[in-house]
């Protein structure tokens, strides 16, 4: 709800911009130019607030910006986390990141538990239930 209620306030935002005129002698074009920037904005604050990681009897959809991937659980070999996010290492070498769930420098420097290190704890679990038996990559050195 309070998504769409922000989306809301950049379109009435863009609206009255481009209502009161982009500058000093608008044209057609600039006002077009304004509505479609405010567009892209909105749907943009709006896909990037919808960023998320679920889990679904197939595997993990990680939810980013611009793309969607889905991963099976029996293509994960390992789940780590940093100040770049969540990433997923895939068996074939290749890394899922999800960059709205990451960890501060300073937390992983003073070797704090944060939220972020129980999202990785939670979803090797669930990784680790899926597939029967623990991860290829789960004797990196994790500070509890």
């Amino acid at each position: 709800m309070l998504n769409w209620l922000g989306v809301a306030g950049l379109i009435v935002g863009f609206a009255a911009v481009a209502v009161s005129g982009p500058g000093p002698n608008p044209g057609l074009v600039d006002y077009v130019g304004v509505a479609v920037f405010g567009a892209v904005v909105a749907l943009l604050f709006l896909r990037a607030t919808r960023m998320r990681v679920e889990l679904a009897d197939s595997g993990v959809t990680v939810y980013r910006l611009l793309t969607t991937q889905q991963v099976a659980w029996e293509d994960i070999s390992d789940v780590r986390v940093d100040y770049f996010g969540l990433h997923i290492v895939c068996r074939s070498g290749v890394v899922v990141s999800a960059g709205s769930m990451g960890k501060s420098n300073w937390s992983t420097w003073r070797g704090t538990r944060t939220s972020a290190d129980s999202r990785v704890d939670q979803l090797r679990a669930a990784v680790e239930t899926h597939i029967g038996g623990p991860l290829l990559g789960s004797s990196v050195d994790r500070k509890q």
